[in-house]
């Protein structure tokens, strides 16, 4: 008995000893699922593995009363591939948006031909931002975008043993009032010694999708440094003045997507142990609005001693 593994299903053939066609059924084994063949109407039968493996397959004919003796095939392996899907967003709640605002993405995920089943594992949506997630079965995400204007919904499913992993993008807004202002205030360090000079960088930017005129940064430097000194440069577009001493507090212009850095220097006093804590801010003008407060302000702090042997470095 000889078994042939193919896409259409499993193919047996008997080869008798003595003339005539052998009568009976046959069962075929694949991984604790089987099949039977009537061998008076077919020689195959189809089998369906409900998991991506490499399985075992085997005939067993079960002989027949008196003409022909009974017989086991040769164990024949088969690989059994992941099968595809297809994940869609369907819907995303309140499109567009408000700043802020939570949407809720509908999607259904669909197994492509030849393969069948229901999967499992996870569906992943992001906005390149922001991010949530599902466990199947369950198709629906509540989220809060977080790119502002036109973004890209992206719902991927992560797959599992047994289906591959798919893709869909849709496109969300998410609309915008006023400048998105932010700062970011560092020093590279996690300990400044004492009488040196430490120097803050600060990076203003405006994420659109207004213009900006007159918005004020303001750093007013603690009482452990003295000394302090700026200088501001500008790109896209931006203004600010070149230079300054003691705190920072003056305005800049930047249109949307500029940014202005400043570099604020200062001594750091001799007396060690104490902690120097550096606060930053950026404002709007009276009545324009920023749809993102929450990134309107920047600290650094650092502990102020003797040197550290390289712990006074910080990846900032």
């Amino acid at each position: 008995m000889i078994v042939n593994n193919g896409s259409a299903g499993i193919c047996v053939v008997l080869n008798a000893p003595q003339p005539g066609d052998p009568r009976g059924t046959v069962s075929v084994l694949v991984d604790g699922v089987s099949c039977m063949i009537d061998l008076a109407t077919a020689t195959s039968c189809q089998l369906t593995s409900f998991s991506a493996v490499t399985t075992a397959v085997r005939a067993t004919y079960a002989g027949s009363s008196g003409s022909f003796g009974p017989s086991q095939s040769m164990i024949l392996t088969h690989v059994v591939d992941r099968a595809s899907t297809a994940i869609t967003i369907l819907t995303g709640t309140l499109d567009p948006s408000a700043v802020n605002q939570p949407i809720t993405v509908t999607m259904s995920l669909g197994v492509l031909a030849p393969g069948t089943g229901n999967p499992s594992g996870s569906i992943l949506i992001t906005d390149g931002i922001a991010s949530g997630g599902v466990r199947l079965p369950n198709l629906s995400c509540t989220m809060v975008p977080k790119t502002l204007g036109v973004g890209t919904l992206e719902a991927r499913y992560l797959g599992d043993a047994s289906y591959h992993s798919s893709v869909d993008t849709d496109t969300h807004t998410v609309s915008v009032d006023g400048a998105d202002l932010s700062i970011v205030k560092f020093n590279g360090l996690r300990l400044i010694p004492r009488g040196s000079t430490v120097t803050y960088s600060l990076l203003v930017s405006n994420a659109g999708p207004k213009d900006v005129i007159n918005a004020r940064v303001n750093d007013i430097v603690p009482t452990e440094l003295t000394n302090a000194s700026w200088t501001c440069t500008a790109s896209n577009g931006a203004s600010c003045p070149a230079s300054g001493s003691g705190t920072v507090d003056t305005l800049v212009s930047l249109p949307a997507g500029s940014n202005v850095r400043f570099a604020l220097s200062a001594r750091v006093q001799a007396n060690p142990e104490q902690i120097v804590v550096n606060r930053a801010t950026v404002t709007l003008p009276a009545n324009a609005p920023d749809p993102v407060s929450t990134n309107d302000e920047s600290t650094d702090t650092d502990l102020m001693g003797l040197y550290g042997d390289g712990f006074e470095i910080e990846n900032e």
